[in-house]
């Protein structure tokens, strides 16, 4: 299973079975967090300070939520 999102500043993908969520921004990312449908943190990585990072989420299906920080904004994703 394969997502891939795209948004003005973002893209985000995974391949579900490696676990692991990859984020590149045009923007410095400062923190990702990735909470599952019921809203409880399953993942987060701070002081990254870059423009692309990865974060192992684990085997979680459904519905994603990750919330992404730059060094000028805030973003929240939905991932299926």
């Amino acid at each position: 299973f394969l997502f891939i999102i795209l948004s003005f500043a973002f893209s985000v993908y995974s391949i579900d079975y490696e676990g692991i969520l990859s984020v590149k921004s045009a923007e410095e990312i400062k923190s990702i967090f990735v909470y599952n449908i019921s809203g409880t943190l399953i993942a987060n990585d701070s002081d990254i300070n870059s423009l692309e990072c990865q974060t192992l989420i684990g085997d979680n299906d459904g519905l994603l939520i990750v919330k992404i920080q730059t060094t000028d904004s805030i973003e929240v994703l939905k991932i299926y």
